[in-house]
């Protein structure tokens, strides 16, 4: 429990924060992508009467990574002026974020692309989903987090924690055997199928996503093995991962660096114009 005194500091503390411009936008962000998967949900049970949109939304990874980003987000503009310097809040966690998210928007769109009738146009819940989740918002996440967001000063690649870089990894590979898994258990056992395929054809499957469906795949490679498909693809997403992961990294020490020489510049000038 805080005590009294703890709990006047910090309300001080937030009364300075909400004078900050990046606490209303973290606030926009978090808030925006959080209410966008609760209204989509609760308009599909309530209005619908579509109770497997819920087991089948949240186990999108474009969905809970929207949910990790909010969460993140929110939390960040609680704690606004420790941006960066805690434990939840720090430069490692949020380029976790950021690559997430980015895989994210790369899926949702790439998906929507190959699908031959692309319905978030037609269905203003799929539309809200598209620019809260999947594009605009997303996408504001991650300006935030490269240019605005309170980074530690470090000078090369390697300052950054490369453990880090491991735990992302793991996340994804905790994610994709999860859901691989629960894949195969309904294929075996004949489970209602919950998700769709990215061909648009209405089929139904057990897999969350065609690139983890061990027995059709995605059809990339006509003449090659769907299992063989399938590694090939997760190989190719944790690549992806990992470099989007080192060039958010590299453009951060870029900021950062010129961040320092506006810095210290500003206060060259402070000092000539105190002696003057």
């Amino acid at each position: 429990m805080k005590t009294i005194k703890q709990q006047k500091k910090y309300f001080s503390l937030l009364k300075n924060s909400v004078k900050d411009w990046r606490f209303w936008i973290k606030s926009l962000i978090g808030l925006t992508q959080i209410s966008s998967v609760v209204i989509f949900l609760t308009v599909s049970v309530i209005f619908e009467h579509n109770w497997y949109i819920i087991p089948e939304h949240l186990s999108y990874f474009t969905t809970l990574s929207n949910l990790f980003c909010g969460i993140f987000f929110i939390y960040s503009a609680i704690f606004h002026y420790a941006e960066g310097n805690s434990k939840f809040d720090n430069s490692e966690v949020a380029k976790i974020v950021i690559t997430y998210i980015t895989l994210t928007v790369l899926l949702y769109n790439l998906n929507q692309l190959m699908t031959v009738n692309p319905y978030f146009f037609d269905d203003w819940k799929y539309l809200m989903s598209f620019i809260c989740e999947h594009s605009l918002v997303p996408i504001l996440a991650i300006i935030y987090c490269l240019f605005f967001y309170n980074h530690k000063n470090s000078a090369t690649i390697k300052e950054f924690n490369k453990k880090w870089v491991w735990y992302m990894v793991l996340g994804l590979v905790i994610y994709l055997l999860f859901f691989s898994v629960i894949g195969l258990l309904a294929k075996i056992f004949k489970w209602k199928p919950l998700f769709g395929t990215i061909d648009g054809s209405g089929d139904a499957s057990t897999f969350v996503y065609p690139f983890m469906d061990w027995y059709h795949g995605v059809g990339f490679f006509k003449y090659l093995p769907s299992w063989f498909e399938c590694i090939v693809m997760l190989t190719a997403t944790f690549i992806v991962a990992i470099g989007f992961d080192y060039f958010y990294t590299f453009i951060i020490i870029k900021v950062n660096a010129i961040n320092q020489k506006i810095l210290l510049g500003n206060q060259y000038k402070k000092n000539n114009v105190a002696i003057k």
